[in-house]
C-alpha cells in the first residue's frame, strides 16, 4: 500500500498558528499543507504563499468541504473553537484544537460528543505536557519514586505577556475569560 502524505489544514492563519502548529507540523515529512483558512483572507493567502499551500479560503466550511483533509489546527479565537471543531469531525477530520478546547464545559462537550459519534480524534495544544521537564516527571511518577498521588499542584508564566485590553484575547465573551 502507497504511503500517502497526511492532508493538512490550518484554520486561523495568526502569529500563533504559525509559529506553533504550522511550523512543527511542516516539519513532519509525512504532512503536507493543503489550505489555511482565515476570515482576513489576505492573511490566509499570504500564509499559504509563503509555506506551499495550493489553497486559501476565508470559510472554513468550504476548506473542509473541499479539501478532503485528514487532520486541521484550529488556532482562532476561543468562542470559536467548539463549532469550528464539531464542523470537522462531522465532515470526518481529526481536530488538534489550540487551547483551551472551548469557553465552557457545554461547548467542550459538544466537541467530545462528536468526536465520539465521528470516532475521530481530537488533541489539545497544551505544549507543556510535552516538554522534557514533563516527560521526565512522568517517567519519575510512573516508576513509583512518589508514591500514590493525591493531589497535585501547577503553575506557569506567560512570558510574552498578555496582549492588550480590546483585542479578542481579553474579551470574556471571545475568549471565555478576560474583561468585561
Amino acid at each position: 500500500m502507497k504511503n500517502e502524505k497526511l492532508r493538512y489544514g490550518l484554520i486561523g492563519a495568526g502569529s500563533n498558528a504559525i509559529k506553533k502548529h504550522l511550523s512543527n507540523y511542516l516539519l513532519i515529512p509525512d504532512v503536507e499543507l493543503i489550505a489555511v483558512g482565515d476570515v482576513n483572507i489576505e492573511q490566509a493567502k499570504a500564509v499559504a504563499e509563503q509555506y506551499g499551500a495550493d489553497s486559501f479560503y476565508q470559510n472554513y466550511e468550504e476548506m473542509i468541504k473541499l479539501e478532503k483533509l485528514d487532520f486541521v489546527s484550529v488556532c482562532t479565537p476561543n468562542s470559536l473553537h467548539a463549532d469550528i471543531a464539531v464542523y470537522a469531525l462531522e465532515h470526518g477530520v481529526h481536530v488538534h484544537c489550540e487551547k483551551p478546547l472551548a469557553i465552557n464545559g457545554a461547548e467542550a462537550q459538544r466537541i467530545v460528543h462528536a468526536k465520539n459519534r465521528a470516532k475521530k480524534k481530537v488533541m489539545v495544544g497544551l505544549n507543556n505536557r510535552f516538554t522534557n521537564e514533563a516527560a521526565y516527571l512522568k517517567k519519575f511518577i510512573d516508576a513509583g519514586h512518589l508514591g500514590e498521588i493525591y493531589k497535585a499542584r501547577a503553575g506557569w508564566i506567560r512570558r510574552s505577556g498578555i496582549p492588550g485590553r480590546g483585542t479578542w484575547f481579553t474579551n470574556k465573551q471571545v475568549a471565555g475569560g478576560g474583561y468585561d
